[in-house]
């Protein structure tokens, strides 16, 4: 699906990451679409959206038929409409087929070493999903570079591929970029193991808040 097929008031979510995702600053609207014009898709949001620092990512999902389509997209800004605040946002054409539990995403906020174009190059893996995961990194990549990493934790042992399909320059921290990477396809069984351990690392973080100072 397209997002150009979208249209006036139909129901959208919109989820927000921030760089502090791990205390919970993820953030998910129920609204309507207010406009579009090719990849540009503009809703209503609540004011107080229109001050939130350290954005990272946002997605678009629409759900249709008992089937859930996602954006990846890119904050333009704010606008004012009729007294109302409005996100102005730049999506990709075609949306990516999820689900519930494919879209959850974990933290995970690690150093590990990842593999691009035969050389192995340091980075931090910001979060997983099966659909696709955040990467940190000083290493200048462009859309459509292929990178392969293998996570060793909770036992797991996961070969991840994927390509890029989104970068942010970083204005602080350690790193100069943030990379968006889309997964390659997978099987069945590969599925389900990072879902496994998607859900077994949440209940790490769960514990790890639980336990007292």
């Amino acid at each position: 699906m397209y997002i150009s097929e979208l249209t006036f008031d139909d129901f959208i979510e919109i989820e927000i990451l921030r760089e502090d995702i791990e205390n919970g600053n993820e953030i998910k609207i129920n609204t309507k679409v207010d406009s579009i014009d090719n990849e540009v898709l503009k809703a209503v949001i609540p004011d107080n959206l229109r001050r939130l620092p350290d954005i990272t990512e946002i997605f678009v999902y629409y759900r249709t038929e008992g089937k859930c389509k996602r954006w990846i997209c890119k904050l333009e800004g704010f606008e004012r409409s009729n007294q109302l605040s409005i996100i102005v946002l730049s999506c990709n054409s075609k949306s990516e087929d999820v689900n519930n539990r494919e879209a959850y995403r974990v933290s995970y906020g690690k150093d590990i070493e990842y593999e691009f174009n035969e050389k192995k190059m340091e980075g931090r893996l910001k979060d997983i999903s099966v659909t696709g995961m955040g990467l940190y990194t000083n290493g200048k990549h462009e859309f459509g570079d292929k990178i392969s990493l293998v996570l060793e934790d909770l036992d797991y042992e996961l070969e991840l591929e994927g390509h890029v399909v989104r970068d942010e320059e970083q204005r602080l921290g350690l790193f100069k970029y943030l990379y968006g990477i889309k997964m390659n396809e997978k099987t069945e069984i590969e599925r389900e193991e990072v879902m496994s351990y998607i859900f077994k690392k949440q209940l790490e973080i769960i514990r790890e808040r639980k336990r007292p100072n």
